[in-house]
């Protein structure tokens, strides 16, 4: 399944939406708590090897899933 993609796999316009919001509310609380655009980025860097780490054991993820 990819990012925004519904449980049935069909993409929904709702979903990316609200995974956008999301992100914005990380965004603007990162900022309020004073961190720098290098923290941000940081951050940005452990969450995606955070869920690199959580979807490895996943069947049908990664880059030869994404090939057939």
């Amino acid at each position: 399944m990819a990012f925004g993609e519904g449980m049935d796999g069909v993409e929904t316009t709702d979903r990316k939406k609200m995974l956008r919001s999301l992100a914005w509310m990380v965004v603007r609380q990162l900022k309020r708590q004073g961190c720098s655009r290098r923290e941000m980025v940081s951050f940005a860097n452990e969450l995606l090897s955070f869920m690199t780490d959580e979807l490895k054991g996943e069947p049908g993820v990664g880059r030869a899933a994404d090939k057939v």
